[in-house]
């Protein structure tokens, strides 16, 4: 048998998807900032609900206060 790279080597379609998204990401800002920047931008905010809420809803939200 040759020696070098073997099948075992080779990685998966799932390994190269997953290498491929973890470059794609963009750094975000952090989640107490998105929540200042939109409690700068509106009061109508329940602090505490904001809290709860998922990175991407609350960038959403951030730019539906900005479009403003």
């Amino acid at each position: 048998m040759s020696e070098g790279n073997t099948l075992l080597d080779v990685p998966t379609f799932c390994e190269v998807q997953l290498m491929s998204e973890q470059k794609e990401k963009r750094p975000s800002k952090p989640k107490k900032v998105l929540i200042r920047e939109i409690a700068e931008l509106s009061d109508s905010f329940n602090l505490t609900s904001l809290e709860r809420t998922n990175i991407e809803n609350l960038i959403q939200i951030k730019v539906l206060l900005d479009s403003k």
